[in-house]
């Protein structure tokens, strides 16, 4: 039984070796925004307060975002947002309303909801403005990717 050599490489191809290192290093970055996430997911157990203020931090994070490294949205938007908020839960929550209180107050309450994540969006987005003004791009390239 003869084997097929290894290439000198370890086993990974030119292109293997380019995509990983790249691929790994924003994995490592959602992970490390991800664990303070849940966490805080799981301290609060209250999906309406967690996914306003997922809304909030989305909001002021792409307004901040503006002229600094991706790992910025790596780290912020996908990793902790991402985990904090969840958008399952809050059409579990809705169909919850629908069976218990009917139509009607379900769907007040999703417009309630709905109204309440786009007003925090906005107030975090204006926020981030605000300070994108008093804080240059460049204080913020320490985290690079």
């Amino acid at each position: 039984m003869s084997r097929m050599p290894l290439p000198k490489s370890g086993g990974a191809t030119p292109l293997g070796r380019l995509l990983l290192g790249p691929l790994l290093s924003s994995l490592l970055l959602v992970a490390i925004g991800a664990i303070p996430g849940s966490l805080l997911r799981w301290l609060v157990d209250d999906l309406s307060v967690v996914n306003l203020l997922g809304a909030f931090v989305l909001g002021w994070l792409s307004a901040m975002a503006a002229g600094r490294p991706r790992a910025w949205l790596l780290v912020g938007g996908v990793g902790f947002c991402g985990s904090l908020t969840s958008f399952s839960g809050w059409i579990l929550e809705l169909h919850t309303h629908i069976q218990g209180s009917g139509w009607w107050v379900a769907l007040a309450w999703w417009f309630l909801e709905l109204l309440g994540g786009l007003l925090m969006a906005a107030l975090g987005m204006g926020l981030g403005r605000w300070m994108q003004q008093r804080w240059p791009p460049q204080m913020g390239n320490r985290l690079r990717h």
